[in-house]
Formats: C-alpha cells, structure tokens, sequence
C-alpha cells in the first residue's frame, strides 16, 4: 500500500518535471519581448524588437493621460480600419497634448541604431501651419522634448520617425502635441514603437531564457513557486500551499516506504 502511494508519487512529480521543463521559457519573469526574424528593409541582417504597441483598444485606452481636450472616439473613419475602430483626436482650433503614463522599456535597443515611431495619422479640417509634434522623455516624466513635426495637413497615413537612441531606457515615455494655429483637428491611431537589435542581443536573451534552472526548478516543486508573473495571486499563494503539503506527504510516505522495508 505504501509501496503504491509512493510509486503514484512519483508518477505525479515526472509529469510535473515533464510539464516544467517545457513551460519554463515562457515563464521566466523576463522573457517577455516580441521578436520577429526576418529581413527590415534597408536593415538587412537585423530584427525587429516591438517592446510597445497601442491600438486603443476600448479596454486599454486609460493608460494615456488626457488633458487639454484630447478625446477617445469609436467608429470614426479617421481611425484604423479594425475591429475596434477607435483612435484618439486633439480638441478642434487648439493646442494640446496628449502621451501614455506607462513607462516602455526600451533598453534592448541596439547602440547603434535608432528608434522607430509609427503611427497612423488623419485629420479633419486642417489648414494653415497646424502641425502634430513628437515629444518624448527619458525620465519618467510628461514629455516635454519635442522631436519634431511628426504630421501636418498635408500628410495623412501611417507616419515614422527615427529618433535618438539615447532614449532607449526603461522610463522611455512618448507624448503627441497638436499645434493648432488655424483649424481643423488631429486623429492618431496604432501607434507602434519600435527599435532594431542585432542577433548577438537575440541569441543571448534566448540563451538565459531557454534552459530550467535547478534551483527554480527545486523551488517550483517543492514549494510551488514560479508561476507567471500575471497569475493572480490568490491562485500563487494557493498551488504554494498545496504543492508543500503534497511535498510533505511525499517524504512522509518515502521516509514510511524505506522504514517498512
């Protein structure tokens, strides 16, 4: 009997070995970069790290702070055309700003090269010099850098523009300001930035990502800790619980299998 509890035992923790050691890589609290090989353009030999995507979702908006009347809207043709259909849009005949609150970590970025900001511009009555600024910062703070002219009334499309890497830190935060100087208004939607890394950077992360720890794998096991960092937390502290107590009774009938032989 105890021989069979033993030997159910150790069934459990192979699964679980075998489980772990393929979850692993996409658990690890650091492997969390997009990353797509192929050729960039001009940029042969490179690829493409995404670190930041924003397409307005309606659940995910809050994260820009709003002030001088920039607005969300839904179901505007000024937006991308996707599912949601929604984007932001400047205040008409007025200047305002408008950038996320959400630090984007942009330290994998290559030293050599710089960072791309795309995002898809349309307007709506413009006239006269208006133009849509680029702002940014590096130390956590509103952005109050600006770049340059990113669009005006004469360009409308998905825009880019390559900036500095010496942003490239991980309080990296970006910021849009409207020059209104005559009429019209401002929409912006998928917005994308991006920065080019070169292969050694790639293999390296993929190098410290992709092999099991012992000591994490020990502590997963016996103690149940190194779940994703998005599980809840409630779930973490209950499968630490569960997966001790299993480990107790485990030694207990270990420790009982060899005293009984």
């Amino acid at each position: 009997m105890k021989l069979g509890f033993l030997f159910g035992f150790l069934i459990y923790y192979a699964i679980l070995l075998i489980f772990y050691s393929q979850a692993y890589p996409y658990m690890d609290e650091g492997f969390t970069t997009t990353v797509e090989f192929g050729d960039i353009g001009y940029r042969t030999g490179y690829v493409l790290l995404t670190p930041y995507e924003e397409d307005f979702n309606s659940w995910d908006f809050t994260q820009w702070h709003f002030f001088d009347g920039w607005y969300l809207v839904y179901n505007s043709g000024y937006c991308v055309d996707d599912d949601n259909d929604d984007c932001f849009t400047s205040p008409a005949d007025e200047n305002a700003s408008t950038y996320t609150t959400i630090d984007i970590d942009l330290t994998g970025c290559s030293d050599s090269d710089e960072i791309i900001v795309q995002a898809y511009v349309s307007n709506e009555g413009i006239t006269g010099g208006n133009s849509l600024i680029l702002q940014v910062s590096d130390d956590g703070t509103a952005p109050d850098t600006s770049i340059g002219i990113f669009a005006n009334s004469t360009m409308n499309g998905t825009m880019q523009m390559n900036i500095s890497n010496d942003y490239a830190v991980d309080d990296f935060r970006l910021g849009f300001y409207a020059l209104i100087n005559d009429e019209g208004r401002f929409y912006i939607d998928d917005v994308t930035i991006s920065c080019y890394v070169d292969d050694d950077y790639l293999s390296e992360e993929a190098e410290v990502n992709a092999s099991v720890g012992i000591g994490d794998f020990f502590l997963f096991t016996v103690f149940g800790i190194g779940l994703p960092d998005d599980t809840p937390i409630w779930f973490k502290y209950a499968f630490a619980v569960w997966q001790s107590i299993v480990t107790i009774m485990f030694m207990a009938f270990l420790y009982q299998a060899i005293r009984g032989s």
